[in-house]
């Protein structure tokens, strides 16, 4: 075989916020680590968008970190740098739910990168470590499950030069219409830059005012503009940020935690063997919670929608992302700096957060 997939950890119900440690112990080098992250929900209720649950996943080496993002992050990276498309989720919230959500780790451009792979021979006791908060999407879950894989190439010999490192590089408070300057690291080539700013029921485009990116005190500007600028020039390359949502509404406001966070589109219909006329309504989703009701209830509902911004994250690409030759050298310059400004209502965001895909080379 010159393929295979490896069970790091088997289904396990995480009864307790905690953190967890995984050993990697494979020796093969490593394509992509893909998790299963599984609710059962006592009630239809939702508290929280369901990969809020993990609030940080790392991959370490003795004190090392090498990959630090939370869920939501490494879910939006996983959209962003694999065209757009989600893995097999399963967004069933109704009462005695079992939402299901699938991202992965990528090490490399693509499924099977031969040439960038994460290769656990060049470090002494690589593991994962994910910390966990079980009642951030559901109050009081019954069960909260985690499960992990590894695609690993087998018997087919590869040599790659590094893999792709992904980390937050910044989480700070915002302030209304403040500036954050960040000094960013210059040690590895960038393949992408993204920025998040995430508060339920205001657009991102609403919370950031500017970005800027200035070299060597402003010898060199990359950018300096509004970050909702990045996302309309990029359109033609991302699609619409698209999910199937499966919940139990009432003739009261009940919330969807979505993962599209701007310019959000949702029709619905019922979900049932009989036809049962409804009349429903959608309004806000900005954010990420998105107000739903309907008129007649009695059966469960499916629910279509669309938007911008998975997690409320802005995607900045250096190059073409599949040619290493393409991406910012970041070696040549003496100082990279982040000049990101609030507008008047980012004092409501509460937080932002600044991180980066990375060529580390072996």
């Amino acid at each position: 075989m010159n393929h295979r997939v490896t069970k790091l950890l088997a289904r396990t119900d995480i009864d307790a916020d905690q953190t967890k440690i995984i050993e990697i112990n494979v020796k093969d080098p490593i394509t992509t680590i893909l998790f299963k992250a599984e609710l059962l929900m006592p009630s239809y209720l939702m508290a929280g968008h369901i990969l809020e649950t993990i609030t940080k996943i790392e991959v370490i080496d003795g004190s090392e970190v090498l990959f630090s993002l939370n869920g939501q992050e490494a879910d939006a990276l996983d959209w962003y740098t694999n065209g757009g498309r989600f893995r097999g989720n399963y967004n069933y919230v109704c009462s005695y739910g079992t939402p299901q959500r699938y991202f992965a780790l990528n090490f490399g451009r693509y499924l099977w990168d031969k040439e960038l792979a994460f290769d656990p021979t060049k470090f002494s006791n690589p593991a994962l470590r994910i910390t966990f908060d079980i009642d951030a999407a559901c109050d009081s879950c019954l069960h909260n499950y985690i499960t992990v894989w590894a695609n690993v190439f087998d018997e087919q010999t590869v040599s790659p030069v590094g893999f792709l490192m992904s980390k937050e590089i910044k989480n700070y408070p915002t302030g209304a219409s403040t500036h954050e300057y960040t000094d960013l690291p210059t040690d590895h080539p960038y393949r992408y830059r993204f920025l998040r700013c995430q508060y339920a029921g205001t657009e991102p485009s609403n919370l950031i005012a500017n970005f800027k990116l200035s070299e060597d005190v402003d010898k060199r500007v990359v950018f300096d503009d509004q970050p909702s600028l990045v996302m309309k020039n990029l359109n033609p390359y991302f699609p619409m940020v698209k999910e199937e949502w499966y919940a139990s509404l009432a003739t009261s406001v009940r919330y969807i935690y979505i993962t599209p966070t701007e310019r959000i589109v949702a029709t619905g219909s019922c979900w049932g063997d009989t036809s049962i006329q409804k009349d429903y309504a959608f309004v806000d989703g900005d954010g990420g919670k998105l107000a739903a009701i309907v008129a007649n209830p009695g059966h469960n509902s499916q629910v279509m929608v669309s938007g911008q911004m998975p997690h409320g994250v802005w995607a900045f690409p250096f190059g073409d992302p599949d040619k290493i030759e393409e991406w910012y050298d970041v070696g040549r310059v003496g100082s990279l700096v982040a000049d990101i400004t609030a507008t008047s209502n980012g004092a409501a965001a509460k937080t932002a957060q600044l991180f980066l895909q990375q060529l580390r080379s072996y």
